[in-house]
């Protein structure tokens, strides 16, 4: 039995080390290990992110609502972000007045505190994005 190793340097992004992994299949691209039945492999992986979320970039508490791009009549629309966008911020927005601020309260700090980010296109059409409130403004 032989084992075969993949090691990355958590220092550097994947784009600096496109030799340790991809980010699809794809029969142009070449394997990263080659291993015969038995053999033994050690495969070092990144998280989603490939590091870009530290403990330093992320506030401790947060609240974070999704979206997804479907229509308020039900109609999905493979691949829309900017409708994902809409409805994580819509969801956002009536999370806030759950919480007790008014609708334009609610806007007000969207439009100032919350961050979005794309949280999935892998599985379209059910791209997904996330829309993030840090708590740490109400302190």
């Amino acid at each position: 039995m032989t084992t075969r190793e993949v090691r990355i340097d958590r220092s550097r992004p994947l784009t600096d080390q496109t030799e340790t992994g991809h980010n699809r299949w794809h029969p142009d691209i070449p394997p990263i290990v080659e291993c015969d039945p038995g053999d033994e492999v050690i495969l070092e992986t990144r998280d989603a992110l490939d590091g870009q979320l530290t403990p330093e970039t992320a506030p401790e508490r947060y609240v974070a609502t999704t979206g997804m791009p479907i229509t308020d009549d039900g109609e999905n629309r493979p691949g829309d972000l900017s409708l994902a966008a809409r409805n994580a911020l819509l969801a956002m927005i009536d999370e806030l007045q759950e919480r007790g601020f008014s609708r334009p309260q609610a806007y007000a700090l969207c439009s100032v505190a919350v961050d979005l980010k794309v949280s999935q296109v892998v599985d379209v059409p059910n791209v997904l994005i996330s829309a993030f409130l840090p708590l740490d403004i109400f302190e």
